[in-house]
């Protein structure tokens, strides 16, 4: 066995400590095609197939995600150039709050208050 008398050479190495939230819920669209997966450190991440289209970060202390709901798009809401394509996005968790999220911006579109403590459950009607 020959041994390369070059000594290899690094240029720069990195590291970062990496924090991963533990998964808190997940929700599927109705079509099949995508999946939100809600974090207990606040962040969204939206998967198509194994590939993550979208990361939403948590946002400090307003808490854990503890339900993702998609809601279709009606056809006379759909806003041109922000989230088309995309069905409406809603989580919500201890903090008391439903937000909908714009996956265009990445951000929280328009927040809910529940006046009543934290939501654990949200479903569609209908």
């Amino acid at each position: 066995m020959e041994v390369d008398p070059e000594p290899h050479k690094i240029h720069r190495c990195r590291f970062f400590k990496w924090k991963p939230g533990a998964i808190t819920c997940l929700a599927f669209t109705e079509d099949g095609t995508r999946i939100a997966v809600g974090r207990e450190n606040g962040d969204i991440e939206i998967w198509r197939e194994w590939h993550c289209e979208l990361v939403i970060p948590g946002y400090g202390d307003k808490g854990s995600v503890y339900r993702v709901l998609w809601l279709p798009r009606v056809s006379n809401e759909e806003e041109k150039g922000s989230s088309a394509g995309f069905p409406r996005l809603f989580t919500a968790g201890l903090n008391g709050r439903l937000v909908e999220y714009d996956l265009h911006s990445l951000k929280p579109k328009e927040g809910l208050s529940s006046y009543g403590g934290g939501l654990w459950v949200c479903e569609k009607k209908g």
